[in-house]
């Protein structure tokens, strides 16, 4: 019995500690540097560490939420929210070492680095106090021991990174337009706001009122974008709103159909599947799913423009069949119907589907046109009779060989040859490079046709390349 209520008594204390909130000091640091010289001594709006809120105070509690890359999103007593560097928390002065580095000697007359004088070298896992930080970024550490001296910046990390989570880089860059926002938060309480935009990254309070930053909004008003917005909160409405910076535009704000398509919510299958965020960021992602990303982006692209040139096709045929039409209309019709079809599918993907990186999905069209109308070419020239201009009659009659080029080509490789170990433990690669001439036969080639309904005959030409001189 006795045994039971002493493991009651430890699982209590346990759940009590961990169910405990972090709390943090602020404190002050003299020495940041060059580097860090703008962004210590306040609080901000974003975690870039650049729109300052409010000067902050030396031995005030916080609690931390979230961190990035050295900077901490906080929550002060006051209830208001906002971004620090981490030289402003006490507890982030001790940075563990992460990688097996030297400690190098620093001239405390200037206060440089030498980087050709080392004192000794510090282990992986170590812990050292940061109190200064020189003019190139690097940190000026007291080791365990008493030493002083320089580490390299990505050699050491706050030992507070481990403590919270890292900040989601999947809240970044939500598009709006000021009109679809303005209806989804305005008169709305803060409840609901939240529900729309997320937690704000920053919170000031003003009298009568608080303030609310969201940096990590992107907001369409009067065809201009603005990287940001604040909520004025009062009785726990939102009242008003503000865009922040300067209104910009960009090439895809400007391409006909993209506002009217991007503002129909309806179209956007996304929006059913809220959570379904794969294309979102991808260049943050690890590099091994970045790249099966790009693949599964690829497929869904080609699977759209292959469903518009389908859709092409079918219109060529109508084209096709109207006989008034000479060959020459037909074809410029069809690249046209084939031109709107990819170019009505690219608009939707850039929307509503791959939201990052138009260029390449842009790319993948313009490959998929190319070979679209290519398809149409060979429709049109090989199968529909430039005299009765009707489809489907034509018969293939032969080919024949009218003109070759021979085409010589010097190509090259560098390829690993050997490897082996030298006097001094190190690793060394040989490498030799392969020459070649590579030989090629550009064949032109007249396709000769005829038709089955008034007997007219005609010829195609093309090219066709062949490995060799033949």
């Amino acid at each position: 019995m006795k045994k039971i209520i002493v493991l009651f008594l430890l699982s209590c204390m346990v759940f009590a500690v961990a169910s405990e909130e972090l709390s943090w000091t602020i404190s002050e640091f003299k020495y940041p540097g060059r580097v860090f010289e703008n962004e210590v001594g306040h609080f901000y709006a974003e975690r870039g560490l650049d729109t300052k809120l409010g000067k902050l105070w030396p031995g005030s509690k916080v609690t931390p939420i979230q961190q990035s890359h050295g900077a901490y999103q906080v929550k002060f007593n006051n209830g208001q929210t906002g971004w620090v560097s981490f030289l402003n928390i006490k507890e982030a002065l001790d940075v563990e070492i992460t990688k097996e580095c030297n400690l190098y000697s620093i001239d405390f007359l200037s206060g440089t680095t030498q980087m050709d004088k080392i004192i000794t070298i510090l282990p992986k896992g170590e812990i050292v106090t940061l109190y200064a930080v020189g003019n190139d970024g690097e940190y000026q550490v007291k080791t365990q021991k008493g030493k002083r001296g320089s580490v390299m910046q990505n050699y050491a990390d706050p030992v507070t990174e481990k403590m919270v989570k890292e900040y989601n880089r999947e809240d970044e860059h939500k598009f709006f337009f000021k009109e679809n926002l303005d209806e989804l938060t305005i008169n709305k309480n803060s409840q609901e706001l939240e529900s729309v935009l997320g937690s704000p990254c920053a919170i000031v309070n003003k009298i009568n009122k608080s303030i609310w930053y969201y940096t990590n909004v992107e907001v369409l008003a009067n065809d201009l974008r603005y990287d940001g917005i604040i909520y004025n909160i009062q009785n726990d409405l939102a009242i008003s709103n503000e865009l922040q910076g300067e209104g910009y535009t960009e090439f895809i704000d400007k391409l006909p159909f993209y506002h009217s398509i991007k503002k129909n919510n309806k179209l956007n299958i996304m929006n059913k599947t809220s959570k379904f965020t794969l294309f979102e960021n991808v260049r943050e992602r690890h590099w091994i799913l970045r790249i099966l990303i790009r693949l599964l982006q690829i497929i869904i692209i080609v699977v759209f423009f292959s469903i518009a040139r389908i859709l092409a096709f079918q219109v060529m045929k109508l084209f096709a069949l109207l006989r008034f039409l000479p060959n020459g209309i037909v074809l410029l019709l069809s690249w046209t119907t084939n031109l709107i079809f990819n170019y009505i599918y690219f608009i939707y993907l850039i929307a509503h589907v791959i939201t990052e990186d138009y260029i390449f999905t842009a790319v993948v069209m313009l490959i998929m046109l190319v070979f679209g109308h290519r398809k149409i070419s060979n429709r049109i020239r090989y199968h529909r009779c430039p005299a009765c201009h009707l489809m489907w009659t034509a018969v293939d009659e032969g080919s024949a060989v009218v003109g070759k080029k021979h085409i010589t080509e010097n190509k090259s490789r560098t390829q690993l040859t050997n490897q082996y170990t030298n006097g001094s433990g190190q690793q060394v690669n040989v490498y030799t490079k392969f020459k070649w001439q590579e030989h090629m036969t550009e064949k032109q080639i007249k396709d000769y046709r005829f038709c089955a309904n008034c007997g007219y005959r005609w010829n195609v030409e093309r090219t066709e390349t062949v490995n060799g001189h033949v």
